[in-house]
């Protein structure tokens, strides 16, 4: 993760995920700050080797979270109407290595 968290061009893969999230909460109303996902993103980046639940479930070839952590985030974007190209596109490479 701290490699996603720091370097280009993963930092705006990220990024524009989170805007994505950060739509997606907005129109439920929830504001999350910028400074909160600035703060984030400086602590990530100095966690070294660390790999997320879902990251090593899917390494290990076990079934991974997805319903939880992704496909709920979509079925409100997409019941809003709202445009997720960077979550659709790791829906897809999930969905397909699933």
């Amino acid at each position: 993760t701290d490699t996603l968290a720091s370097t280009q061009p993963y930092i705006s893969i990220v990024r524009n995920v989170i805007n994505e999230v950060v739509e997606i909460a907005a129109s439920d109303g929830v504001k999350i700050k910028n400074d909160y996902i600035e703060k984030m993103l400086l602590a990530t980046q100095k966690v070294k080797n660390f790999y997320p639940s879902m990251y090593r479930d899917f390494v290990e070839g076990k079934s991974i979270e997805k319903e939880y952590i992704l496909d709920n985030v979509l079925k409100i974007a997409r019941s809003r109407d709202i445009q997720t190209p960077m979550l659709n596109l790791i829906e897809a490479n999930l969905t397909s290595n699933n």
